[in-house]
């Protein structure tokens, strides 16, 4: 059966970014139409499942229904990209995906714009991304802090 991971992300994309961006993200979040056609390079999408990401869901987790959300801000001109699902993660794909996306995220140094948490974990892992890319981070929580 397998156990879902949450993926929760909020970033600013880039200005300057490949035109197969904006394409693929819609693609992820709607879950509906045909898949694009200029994939990019990269090796999110060679995983056998990378259309996964942004389309499931489980009851495990507070949202049992994805919620994705691509829109141009009137204020930045830039896209804003918001991503809530949960899969199971059998090759990584979350990584994956975060590793392609992180060159077209926008960010003022190293910053925390999400987290995964696996299904039997009270512990997210934060995900930051910066002018290195994009990196994991677990923080130590003790267990007395949870119920």
């Amino acid at each position: 059966m397998g156990m879902y991971t949450e993926l929760v992300l909020s970033v600013e994309l880039r200005k300057e970014r490949p035109a197969n961006v904006i394409p693929v993200l819609t693609y992820l979040i709607n879950g509906e139409g045909d898949e694009p056609t200029d994939l990019p390079d990269h090796p999110f999408f060679e995983k056998r499942r990378w259309r996964m990401v942004g389309r499931g869901s489980s009851y495990y987790f507070a949202n049992p229904e994805p919620i994705g959300r691509l829109h141009l801000g009137n204020i930045t001109k830039t896209y804003h990209f918001t991503m809530w699902c949960n899969l199971k993660n059998y090759q990584g794909e979350i990584e994956a995906f975060c590793d392609w996306l992180a060159p077209y995220v926008h960010t003022w140094g190293r910053e925390i714009l999400g987290w995964t948490r696996y299904e039997e974990e009270d512990v997210p892992t934060l995900i930051a991304f910066g002018p290195d890319g994009v990196e994991f981070i677990n923080v130590p929580i003790p267990a007395e802090s949870f119920g």
